[in-house]
């Protein structure tokens, strides 16, 4: 979404976003999310992972999109570089951010 040029900068512009989505597809048509920092800035239509606290979007975030009672019954797929290294560290990350 970010890449599409949504706006998911900040927990506000997040917020936002998701209240637009909302209106317009509805969010009960969102069933999954996809986790992953973003290597290149918004709307760039270049969608290049990067570990949860690299790249344009920061770690607050994530913890808006996954603390946000609209969203808590979503699945999340992360979906980072390095799976075979990296997704128990980027996946601990998120479960801190949740708490």
């Amino acid at each position: 979404a970010f890449a599409a040029g949504y706006d998911l900068s900040t927990p506000e512009a997040c917020a936002e976003t998701l209240e637009r989505f909302d209106s317009v597809v509805g969010l009960e048509r969102v069933r999954v999310f996809h986790l992953n920092g973003a290597k290149k800035e918004r709307g760039s239509r270049v969608d290049r992972h990067a570990h949860l606290q690299e790249g344009c979007l920061g770690e607050d975030v994530f913890r808006f999109l996954l603390k946000d009672p609209r969203l808590t019954d979503r699945l999340g797929i992360l979906e980072t570089p390095e799976a075979e290294t990296m997704h128990a560290v980027n996946l601990a990350r998120l479960r801190e951010l949740a708490a």
